[in-house]
């Protein structure tokens, strides 16, 4: 509310308010930006990706949950791919609103079905080295994004 408050504020008098005035005085939530890093490893967009992770290190969220998130997106590929090899509804089969249905499909024909299944194995070993003291959790995380975007 304060935010709102601000930007009402600030703009008010001079003209009509921009998204780019909000984007400006409102910091992005760590939600939105945790989707910018799976939305850039689903379209395979390495620089998006690492920028990325590098901002959400930078406002301490865990490479863990990174990697758990990482993890679902990967898990939606799979089934978008089963989803569309069956004529199914995107949104229907994987459960998520349609817009979100649609970004995955766009992602799938990226990401090949064999690709997911490389991922999830990819994924399964940062996870295993990080828990068995094998790997930096920061430094595996930020590896396994290098090759999950290699195209």
């Amino acid at each position: 509310l304060e935010q709102c408050q601000e930007v009402a504020g600030r703009y008010a008098d001079e003209r009509t308010i921009a998204s780019q005035d909000i984007s400006a005085l409102v910091p992005e939530t760590r939600d939105v930006t945790v989707f910018a890093l799976v939305d850039a490893v689903g379209g395979r967009d390495r620089k998006v990706a690492l920028e990325t992770y590098r901002r959400l290190l930078g406002d301490e969220v865990s490479p863990i949950y990174l990697l758990v998130m990482l993890t679902r997106q990967i898990r939606l590929l799979l089934g978008a791919h089963d989803a569309l090899a069956n004529r199914e509804d995107l949104a229907s089969a994987l459960k998520v609103p349609p817009w979100v249905a649609q970004k995955i499909g766009r992602q799938a024909r990226v990401f090949s079905a064999e690709r997911c299944v490389q991922a999830y194995r990819m994924l399964a070993e940062v996870d295993a080295a990080i828990k068995t003291g094998q790997a930096d959790e920061t430094t595996a995380v930020e590896l396994l994004l290098v090759d999950l975007t290699e195209r």
